[in-house]
């Protein structure tokens, strides 16, 4: 619950910060952050992500990803790596 009240108090304080995503979970156990930005003029997106457990304790994962058309057409396939 302190996590909780934490992350609740630190949303307010950052009310102007301009998010690409911003995914919040929680239930009685646990809290789930997954933050995801697209870099402007670019193929790259990034993301940040928290989950806590009361039982299992933390993970935090940050990961990069490239996108871009693999064909052309009306439908293009897209395909990324990451």
């Amino acid at each position: 619950m302190k996590v909780l009240s934490g992350l609740c108090a630190l949303m307010v304080c950052c009310a102007s910060v301009n998010a690409g995503e911003l995914d919040l979970s929680f239930n009685s156990d646990a809290v789930r952050v997954f933050y995801v930005h697209d870099f402007v003029n670019s193929d790259l997106s990034g993301d940040l992500g928290l989950v806590t457990n009361s039982d299992r304790g933390n993970v935090v994962n940050v990961s990069v990803f490239l996108k871009g058309l693999a064909s052309d057409g009306v439908n293009p396939l897209q395909a990324g790596l990451g």
